[in-house]
């Protein structure tokens, strides 16, 4: 599960959990030749995300919930970075200067977001503490924005706010949706809802909602409380985790494959 693509799309990261023993580990495949190389082998390695710079993965420790980040040549070991447990799907910002992610509560579906900086031992903050639910941040490529999920209506809505704030909410989702996403050149907003998987046309620097429509029929693993895709970093397509089979699903040039379906209907 989890997987993320490295910023040069190359090769892309993906939590892989033994169904014998219960460890889960790093593997970093190379998405041309399809080889896969071990990150991690203590068996306690979670939720990988990459550095902007694409030299380190960030990876949270099991059991502890502590955050740790490892250079991809195998060149050097894994390095705490500096905060008290509690951490789930994290991500760096695009500047690289500070790791957002959500911490729990009561439980890990009970969560608040935080961030902390990468380097500089200062303690944690919370970006987004209140009584609801908000969890699975994604920070805008230009940093600017939060897009999230939180359940503050009583279900499981997509939101947008200013990053790191103070700023109101912008709903994003209309009947319910998690999982989001930017796209790399932070126009558009990808979620998952009930009826596939949609996408949010949105304009800045005051944040507006210009279009929404479903992309496809969404088949693919997900409900996770983190997200369970990610985007290929010159916006041509998805990995996503088939449900019938356990392996990454690459879908390219999803564009032009639509514009010749519709372009067939008329």
């Amino acid at each position: 599960m989890y997987p993320r693509v490295s910023p040069d799309g190359k090769r892309f990261a993906v939590q892989m959990t033994s169904a014998e023993d219960d460890q889960s580990n790093v593997l970093v495949y190379d998405i041309a030749s399809r080889a896969p190389t071990p990150l991690t082998s203590t068996g306690m390695a979670l939720h990988p995300t990459w550095t902007p710079d694409g030299r380190r993965i960030v990876f949270m420790l099991r059991g502890t919930r502590e955050l740790a980040w490892q250079p991809v040549d195998g060149q050097g070991a894994a390095e705490k970075i500096p905060l008290t447990g509690g951490s789930f799907a994290p991500m760096v910002s695009p500047d690289g200067h500070s790791i957002v992610f959500q911490r729990g509560r009561q439980s890990a579906i009970d969560a608040s977001i935080w961030s902390v900086p990468v380097v500089g031992g200062t303690a944690p903050r919370p970006v987004l503490e209140d009584p609801a639910n908000s969890y699975e941040a994604a920070v805008s490529p230009n940093g600017r924005w939060l897009a999230y999920t939180s359940n503050v209506s009583g279900r499981a809505e997509v939101y947008v706010r200013a990053f790191p704030g103070p700023g109101l909410a912008v709903q994003v989702s209309d009947s319910g949706g998690n999982e989001a996403a930017w796209s790399p050149d932070g126009q558009n907003i990808y979620y998952r809802a009930k009826r596939g998987f949609m996408e949010v046309a949105v304009t800045t620097p005051a944040l507006h909602i210009t279009s929404q429509r479903r992309l496809f029929k969404d088949t693919y693993s997900g409900s996770m409380q983190h997200r369970n895709y990610d985007v290929a970093p010159d916006g041509s397509g998805f990995f996503m985790i088939s449900q019938e089979n356990p392996e990454a699903v690459v879908t390219l040039n999803w564009v032009t494959a639509l514009r010749t379906q519709l372009r067939g209907a008329r």
